[in-house]
């Protein structure tokens, strides 16, 4: 079946196919409930993607963290196996200044992000005020 309409008819036609009755898909649980609240205004609309942005920022700069500890463990270690392998020595010690390059550039992303977001006077980098805000409808 094709959904050639636009917005909340096509939304209405894929409900129905799906027999989930003829209102428009709105999201699942409670995040599509508060996409749903958030979503009717602009301002509502911009908190909501602030809190979304400012999670996806949060939550990569959990996994970079982490990227560099695994990637410095494991360049310690084969330093510490390399014994007196000059080669090995040195390829360890690329690699843990490969890891602290890549810490630096995430540091320095987010203070972009940070002053980029202050500049605008968007919360990016918070994503419980955002969240907060949604929450208590403000």
């Amino acid at each position: 079946m094709t959904y050639m309409n636009s917005g909340l008819v096509s939304q209405q036609l894929l409900a129905q196919d799906l027999e989930l009755g003829s209102d428009p898909i709105r999201g699942a649980g409670v995040i599509g409930d508060l996409t749903q609240q958030q979503a009717d205004t602009p301002r509502g609309a911009m908190d909501l993607l602030l809190s979304q942005l400012s999670n996806i920022i949060g939550f990569l700069t959990i996994v970079g963290g982490l990227f560099f500890v695994i990637f410095f463990l494991i360049a310690a270690f084969e330093w510490l196996r390399a014994g007196d392998d000059k080669g090995k020595i040195e390829k360890a010690q690329q690699r843990m200044i490969n890891a602290a390059i890549g810490l630096l550039i995430m540091i320095v992303t987010i203070g972009i992000v940070g002053i980029v977001g202050g500049v605008f006077g968007l919360e990016i980098l918070n994503p419980t005020d955002s969240f907060v805000r949604i929450i208590d409808g403000r």
